[in-house]
C-alpha cells in the first residue's frame, strides 16, 4: 500500500459534522448557502431532509451526519447546505458548518485506513488529509449521496 494518495484534490471545501472535519473537492461544489427551511418529501429515506428551491431549481437535501449514522444535523447559526454536483445534478448536503476552502499540499493525503468496515465506506472515503495538526476525511461526493436507485428502494421499503 502506498504512503500517500497520488491524485487527491488540490483544493477542498472543509465542513464539520459533530467534532470531525470532512472535505470534498472544490470541483464538486457549486456553492454554500445558509441552512434554510426544507420541505419534507413523503416516503423519502431517513437521511433525506427534503427539498429546497434554489434559484428556481428543486434540490434534494441530504443530512450528511444522518447518512453517516451520526446524530442528525441540528439547524444552528453556523449550519450550511453545501450544494454539490453529482452526475450533473445538484444535491444539498446539510452540515453543521462549512468552515473554509483549503489548499491541500502535495503528499498530504494518506489512503483510507484498511480497517474501514464496509465496501461502501471504503468507496466513499478518498483519503485523510494531514494539514498541520488536523486530520480531514476526504469524501467522494458521488459515493456519499444516495443514488436514484437507493432513493427508490428506500421509498419502497417505507411503503411496504
Amino acid at each position: 500500500m502506498a504512503d500517500t494518495v497520488t491524485a487527491g484534490p488540490s483544493k477542498i471545501v472543509v465542513f464539520r459534522l459533530g467534532d470531525e472535519e470532512y472535505g470534498v473537492s472544490i470541483d464538486s461544489v457549486e456553492g454554500i448557502i445558509r441552512r434554510e427551511e426544507v420541505t419534507p418529501v413523503p416516503y423519502a429515506p431517513q437521511a433525506m431532509l427534503g427539498v429546497i428551491n434554489l434559484r428556481g431549481r428543486i434540490v434534494p437535501v441530504i443530512d450528511l451526519a444522518e447518512r453517516f449514522g451520526l446524530q442528525p444535523t441540528a439547524p444552528g447559526p453556523a449550519a450550511r447546505i453545501v450544494i454539490a454536483l453529482v452526475d450533473d445534478e445538484r444535491v444539498g448536503l446539510a452540515v453543521e458548518a462549512a468552515t473554509e476552502v483549503l489548499q491541500v499540499p502535495t503528499g498530504a493525503v494518506d489512503p483510507p485506513p484498511e480497517a474501514l468496515s464496509s465496501p461502501a465506506m471504503r468507496d466513499a472515503v478518498l483519503g485523510v488529509a494531514r494539514i498541520e495538526t488536523r486530520l480531514i476525511v476526504l469524501l467522494r461526493v458521488e459515493q456519499v449521496v444516495p443514488s436514484v436507485e437507493e432513493l427508490a428502494a428506500a421509498g419502497e421499503e417505507v411503503e411496504s
